[in-house]
């Protein structure tokens, strides 16, 4: 039986199809062909993320060609009132087209209503900022909650590696020029059979840092879905047969995304985790890809590099900052937007919430999702 919206679309040039299949092979194909597009849309993603709990709901658009344009949200069940979902570099289509752009928009508000999807976090390519006022027309709005980083650090493969390395800050330029004259670290490539590893040098930096691990069954997920097709580069530092260091970065189209990194908080003075980075780097730029992008920038970190202004000093030595001693280029994504498909709840989520401690509801959200990850 064909729904009305779907034979409206069929009026208007297309056909919609919701589907929450765990694997997409058409899908994925669309999304590795469309420019701009994520890793995070692809139906890999999803399952490597169905471990924390979330569920799929995929919408395409079709044409008689094939798909034209659609997003993947993943969605997490909240008690009684709904789910909430969030869109990871969304949707994915032709950013030119804003028409299509358009369609794809107003399908994933009406979906949202239609499946009880009450909240939606939506972060946008980079080629989303052509389509901020669709967003703002079908009732999404700039959210300061940061769902993912709006910056980014990216180095360009195609240079020449000594041009890479003159642009790096003198001090990171010295190191990695120290690593390759002599080093008593090891850089091997790792299978399966050392996510464990691994998995013990992640949870040293999340106890060492304090953040939140993921499980250790959530990243052998992510090598069954993107290290079997070549598509996760991982590296491991040893001294002797004692593993330091360890890193993965998921490849998709002509980028490496670094991802994540473990270390044990041994062997600083050898510089354990430059040996990874450098050695990741090289390695996509030998396999022929065009760029190495080393992740988010904190959003506090965004503003004085936006403004050309002295970064504060709680920032000098974090991680994000030691991004930035690479050399490599600062991009931004468009605004970080939330849609809320109820009305009611609209109306309080906007009157009553900013009253609300800021983080309330997204502290929430993490519990109940941590929740779900300590019963794996």
């Amino acid at each position: 039986m064909i729904s009305n919206s779907e034979l409206a679309g069929r009026r208007t040039g297309y056909s919609v199809k919701v589907s929450s299949d765990p694997a997409d092979d058409e899908w994925d194909e669309f999304v590795l062909q469309t420019p701009g597009s994520h890793y995070a849309q692809t139906s890999k993603w999803a399952r490597v993320q169905s471990i924390r709990g979330f569920e799929c709901t995929r919408i395409m658009l079709h044409s008689a060609s094939g798909i034209i344009g659609g997003a993947q949200i993943l969605c997490r069940r909240l008690p009684i009132i709904g789910s909430f979902g969030y869109i990871t570099r969304g949707p994915v289509c032709d950013y030119s087209n804003l028409d299509l752009v358009e369609k794809v928009i107003h399908e994933i508000t009406r979906i949202c209503r239609q499946k009880r999807i009450i909240y939606l976090a939506l972060t946008m390519p980079v080629d989303g900022k052509f389509a901020t006022q669709i967003l703002q027309k079908y009732g999404f709005q700039i959210t300061d909650n940061s769902y993912e980083e709006i910056a980014s650090v990216s180095i360009d493969l195609t240079l020449d590696v000594d041009v890479i390395l003159s642009n790096m800050k003198l001090k990171k330029r010295q190191t990695i020029r120290q690593l390759g004259r002599k080093n008593a670290l090891k850089i091997i490539n790792g299978t399966s059979q050392d996510i464990s590893d691994f998995y013990r040098l992640y949870t040293m930096s999340s106890q060492r840092i304090g953040f939140y691990p993921h499980s250790e069954v959530f990243f052998q997920t992510l090598w069954d879905c993107f290290g079997r097709t070549g598509n996760l580069l991982f590296l491991i530092s040893k001294l002797e047969n004692e593993p330091v260091s360890a890193c993965m970065a998921i490849a998709f189209r002509e980028t490496v995304y670094g991802y994540v990194i473990g270390w044990s908080g041994k062997h600083k003075q050898l510089f354990p985790n430059d040996a990874l980075h450098w050695n990741m780097i090289l390695q996509a730029k030998s396999s022929g890809f065009h760029i190495f992008d080393f992740g988010g920038i904190e959003l506090d970190l965004n503003r004085p590099i936006m403004r050309n202004v002295p970064i504060a000093e709680q920032f000098v030595k974090s991680y994000c900052r030691i991004k930035l001693e690479y050399g490599g280029d600062v991009y931004f994504y468009p605004d970080n937007y939330e849609f809320i498909s109820n009305s009611l709840l609209r109306w309080g989520y906007t009157t009553i919430y900013p009253k609300i401690p800021t983080k309330f509801f997204i502290d929430y959200i993490d519990r109940l999702i941590k929740r779900r990850a300590e019963n794996l």
